[in-house]
């Protein structure tokens, strides 16, 4: 469970240690595979777009590292209910 949502991944290993980090880390990569569904949803995925994405989750995810806990959560939720919409508007049409 998530002790403060303004601490930050960085800070809470700095100063707890590796084992009060994991939550932290878990909503990092709930946020990583929330941007790597939307390209495997894609049908038509070259390799310069898989780089690319690929790039930007490693980015996204050194931000996770230094931002505060509250705003990767806000990220994964609107991650997912854009997922979600994406998905529906798919099975709809």
């Amino acid at each position: 469970m998530i002790g403060n949502l303004a601490a930050s991944p960085s800070t809470v290993f700095a100063e707890s240690g590796f084992v009060a980090c994991v939550p932290y880390l878990v909503l990092m990569v709930l946020f990583a595979l929330s941007m790597i569904f939307p390209m495997m949803m894609q049908p038509n995925n070259n390799s310069m777009t898989k780089v690319m994405t690929f790039i930007m989750v490693i980015m996204m995810c050194w931000f996770g590292w230094v931002a505060p806990a509250g705003v990767i959560l806000f990220w994964d939720a609107s991650a997912y209910i854009g997922l979600g919409q994406q998905f529906f508007i798919r099975k709809k049409l």
